[in-house]
């Protein structure tokens, strides 16, 4: 120890060092401006979660009727812990949203069914005959409760402590889209679907600059969800697999991991554009003006060069997916003009001859 300590003191003495005499910041200053940055950070990811959940619970609830057995009841309000955040953020949670370590009303989205009934703060202590507990698994246990389709058109009473008074209220919930929409902090211009949930990166959120836009990118993810695309590619890929066992055994050359990856990247450009399609439909369903959204690929090919090739990649060409949204849009319009129900068109017979004969060709 004493041999690495003067070896630390005669490289500080003798090794090149900065010569201007700048200022020393004192731990506790930087501290002090660091919850501060923390605060921005938050606030403005707060800014970004009620965007989002204005367009997503709009697009949620009026696309029930398109989700089949992807519905949860709607509650009409989002909840948190403080503890799910960093250990540095959790006081700058709790001081900013009312967050405390027990689940607390995080937001009420507005023309909902809580909407006059609970408020931003209400620490949430029983459902029901359930107990909520306090941090996560307080959380994880209110999460089933909003997946349970058994909770749909019934009466449920939440117990919420409001300031240390004690309120019971009763929501009787009709039936939503199911899934959570969640923002991570990436600065990247993404969303994906995982089956259940959407997720968006604040790049995107950033890059998505009409809500109209937001609106189709919601919509997407949506439809991928709803359709059941992620499970669709989890099965292709362990098809891909078994296909891929076989040829192994025949050449004794392994190729699992390669059947794998190319199975889970069929029909995935097919998948891609089903989303556009189904989700242009959602986003019209919630009132969302469609007319000018498709530009959104415009602008992401002027981004993404890469992406205009007009053989894509796992996705479509950027220039394939503006114009067939443009004629999804159209189509949409005429249906307005004849008074018919927004729902998209699903393949025929015919149609799925027609495909045959072009993967044949």
């Amino acid at each position: 120890m004493r041999l690495l300590s003067l070896f630390t003191t005669l490289l500080l003495i003798t090794s090149c060092a900065p010569q201007s005499n700048a200022p020393k910041v004192d731990n506790a200053m930087a501290e002090r401006e660091a919850n501060i940055q923390r605060e921005i950070v938050l606030k403005e990811q707060r800014q970004y979660f009620e965007r989002v959940m204005k367009i997503g619970y709009k697009i949620q609830k009026s696309n029930t009727e398109l989700c089949g057995k992807k519905i949860a009841p709607d509650f009409g309000f989002a909840y948190g812990v403080s503890t799910q955040y960093p250990k540095e953020y959790k006081p700058v949670a709790e001081r900013l949203f009312g967050l405390r370590d027990d689940p607390t009303v995080y937001h009420v989205f507005p023309n909902s069914l809580a909407q006059g009934k609970l408020k931003m703060g209400d620490v949430i202590k029983q459902v029901d005959d359930q107990v909520i507990k306090s941090g996560l698994s307080g959380i994880k246990k209110l999460n089933k409760i909003f997946n349970e389709e058994d909770y749909i058109d019934q009466p449920v009473t939440f117990i919420v402590d409001r300031r240390g008074e004690e309120k019971q209220i009763t929501l009787t919930p009709p039936a939503i889209c199911s899934g959570k929409i969640a923002i991570t902090t990436n600065n990247v211009i993404n969303a994906y679907a995982d089956g259940e949930n959407i997720i968006i990166d604040s790049g995107m959120m950033d890059f998505a600059k009409k809500d109209s836009e937001l609106a189709l990118v919601i919509g997407h993810e949506l439809a991928h969800n709803t359709r059941k695309h992620v499970e669709a590619k989890q099965g292709n890929a362990l098809l891909g697999m078994v296909l891929g066992a076989v040829v192994t055994g025949v050449t004794g050359i392994n190729v699992m991991g390669l059947g794998s990856d190319l199975g889970a990247l069929a029909h995935s450009q097919g998948f891609e554009a089903e989303a556009d399609y189904i989700g242009i439909y959602h986003s019209a369903r919630a009132g969302y003006d469609i007319s000018e959204a498709p530009q959104l690929w415009r602008r992401m090919g002027a981004k993404n060069p890469q992406g205009i090739h007009l053989a894509g990649t796992t996705h479509p060409s950027t220039a394939k997916r503006l114009i067939a949204l443009e004629m999804a849009a159209k189509e949409i319009a005429d249906k307005k003009k004849r008074g018919e129900a927004l729902i998209p068109a699903e393949k025929t017979k015919e149609d799925f001859k027609a495909t045959v004969r072009d993967y044949n060709t």
